[in-house]
């Protein structure tokens, strides 16, 4: 019977491991501490990561992977509060039936619920706006505003980023207007 040597058959802890694995490992953890940190800041924070995780020509796999499920995977408002928002709304509640308690989507502002045409028994689909959402986007962009003029300051290089971030914030706002995104749907 041959006998080995252990030391001889089994590779030292860490050994056969390169400098990429080592990064990929230090990715997988922080892309899950990164999810795990946005799902509780929400905001412009949710926003962020999802356009973060559509850029997989600069982004290590595991942040697309994670970040990704901020696309459509976000905290849904509970039944409880949508049903006020509803309530609220003129005329929803009359045209409605069948609403869906459990969110089709939810991501950075809003959630989708489905429910059928009193008049025509069509299915459709609706979004509400999570109620602070608003809320959190302008003082998250206030937030980012005064930390693009501080880089610009101290980076006067980076002066585009002050503006970049200006004009991202005009356009996100208008994604609080579902109104608008209606008609663009249309």
């Amino acid at each position: 019977m041959f006998m080995m040597d252990p030391a001889e058959s089994v590779a030292n802890f860490g050994e056969d491991t390169n400098e990429d694995a080592i990064w990929d490992a230090n990715y997988e953890v922080s892309a899950r501490f990164l999810y795990v940190s946005i799902l509780r800041l929400r905001g412009l924070w949710t926003k962020s990561a999802q356009y973060l995780s559509s850029r997989a020509d600069f982004m290590p796999a595991s942040y697309v992977r994670e970040l990704k499920k901020l696309q459509d995977e976000a905290a849904a408002t509970e039944w409880k509060d949508v049903e006020k928002m509803l309530a609220k709304a003129p005329g929803v509640l009359e045209a409605l039936t069948d609403i869906s308690q459990q969110p089709l989507a939810s991501a950075s502002i809003g959630q989708v619920h489905t429910a059928r045409l009193k008049s025509t028994g069509e299915k459709v689909a609706f979004k509400v706006q999570h109620p602070h959402a608003r809320t959190l986007l302008t003082d998250d962009f206030w937030s980012l505003a005064v930390i693009s003029r501080i880089v610009t300051w101290m980076e006067p290089e980076y002066a585009f980023f002050e503006i970049l971030m200006r004009e991202w914030a005009v356009e996100a706002r208008k994604e609080l207007d579902f109104v608008t995104e209606s008609a663009n749907l249309k």
